[in-house]
């Protein structure tokens, strides 16, 4: 099939399509760029919607500046035509044409994705067309995202594999709609599977609600120690309703940014250069194609010290000094590298059990669990943990410069009993603890 024609412009083949559009890589004829251009695909060239849908796209871009999203060159209203910078690289879709991801790699293209997504999110902006063939990937490491303006309703035809419950059911969208849609996308680059149960060609109704309801990536990726950590992970962003996945980007990156950095210490830049050398796409030039260099942790030749470490650190949970001490320090492994240690600030790691609260110097932190170490200030902090069913735990802590301080303590719940014969007879159960 040979190109459209656009004054002024050389189109080539098309790099992507997403409903009624079709995105083609082009060269400016004045002066040689290279662009992208979004067209209306076959007869569609008065499709008001799809129209609409371009206009959005072109408003987005022109007011949002984010380096994961094109940049605006032009809009031609009477084509209508959507023009971008091209940044010269692949689509997903052609890295996974060649199989599933290394974890790495698959980790460090969600992390992105979850970066660019916040930054839509806080100008109220939902995504909603998150697919491989919206990802595209370059030789140098970046990870940009298109299609920002999603088909309206009736002129959505993207296989339901690339919507959320909530799409196919013509719900209302929100934040958790692009979290299922990056927990999909991430589970389909690590097994070259949707992780819908049933065919393409399932009704709407029905594959809405024909996910697997957990997750379980333990046994095809290798080490269970990060598998199973996903297997949560990818279990809560796919969950079928809104309010029971992460409600919006900046816990679920902090979750996978964790997962990646006690997995690999590769810069997530060169991961995806891994990534797609690996797939051929890229110059090769400089670029190691055996596995990804694993963090202390994991590694085969630190094994012996792993162990180690491991049993020291059983003791020390033993004997109550990690949970209860305040000045317990633990090397970082996140932070030792073949450079040595790097200078940095302390860091505070908080567990609860079942949950809690984290009130760091008189300031909701979080609510546990946090996946992620949280960085402070050396010198003394006030940590409160509370619980609506158990009394408030404070703990007076002091740290120093590259200290990594463990506080992990059990909350004593009290759950409320019914005090009426009714209420009894009823056999009520009170809230249930996460």
């Amino acid at each position: 099939m040979s190109a459209p024609r656009l004054d002024g412009y050389t189109l080539s083949a098309p790099v992507s399509s997403q409903g009624r559009a079709v995105s083609y890589r082009a060269e400016r004829q004045a002066d040689g760029r290279r662009v992208t251009v979004k067209l209306p695909s076959g007869n569609t060239t008065n499709s008001d919607a799809l129209r609409r849908q371009l206009r959005r796209e072109r408003d987005l871009l022109s007011r949002l500046k984010h380096p994961g999203l094109p940049t605006l060159l032009e809009f031609i209203e009477e084509r209508p035509a959507l023009l971008t910078d091209d940044a010269g690289g692949f689509r997903l879709t052609k890295l996974l044409d060649q199989g599933p991801l290394e974890v790495g790699g698959a980790l460090a293209i969600a992390i992105q994705l979850c970066s660019i997504l916040a930054a839509l999110h806080h100008r109220d902006v939902i995504h909603g067309s998150l697919n491989p063939s919206s990802v595209e990937l370059t030789e140098n490491g970046g990870v940009y995202l298109h299609d920002c303006s999603a088909p309206e309703p009736a002129e959505d035809l993207r296989s339901p594999e690339d919507m959320a419950p909530e799409q196919l059911l013509d719900g209302a969208l929100d934040p958790s709609t692009d979290v299922f849609l990056v927990g999909s996308l991430l589970y389909r680059m690590l097994t070259g599977e949707t992780p819908f149960a049933d065919g393409r060609d399932a009704d709407r109704q029905v594959r809405a609600r024909t996910l697997r309801r957990r997750i379980r990536l333990s046994g095809r990726l290798g080490d269970r120690r990060f598998t199973m950590r996903l297997d949560k992970i990818l279990t809560r962003c796919l969950r079928e309703r809104n309010r029971d996945r992460y409600a919006t980007m900046e816990p679920l990156q902090t979750a996978l940014t964790t997962v990646l950095h006690a997995y690999d210490m590769t810069p997530r830049e060169q991961l995806v250069r891994l990534a797609v050398a690996r797939a051929g796409l890229g110059d090769s030039r400089g670029v190691n194609l055996m596995s990804p260099r694993r963090s202390t942790l994991s590694s085969d030749a630190n094994r012996p010290r792993l162990v180690l470490a491991l049993s020291v650190g059983s003791l020390l949970l033993a004997a109550g000094i990690v949970a209860r001490c305040s000045s317990t320090e633990i090397s970082d492994p996140f932070r030792v590298g073949a450079q040595g240690i790097v200078k940095g600030p302390a860091k505070l790691q908080f567990l609860a059990q079942p949950w809690a609260e984290v009130h760091l110097d008189g300031r909701l932190l979080d609510v546990t669990p946090i996946g992620q170490a949280v960085q402070v200030a050396p010198g003394k902090h006030l940590v409160e943990f509370k619980h609506p069913h158990a009394a408030t735990q404070t703990r007076h802590i002091e740290v120093i410069p590259e200290q990594l301080l463990v506080i992990d303590i059990e909350m004593a719940i009290v759950r409320p009993t019914s005090t009426t014969p009714s209420a009894t007879a009823s056999q009520t159960k009170p809230p249930s603890d996460r």
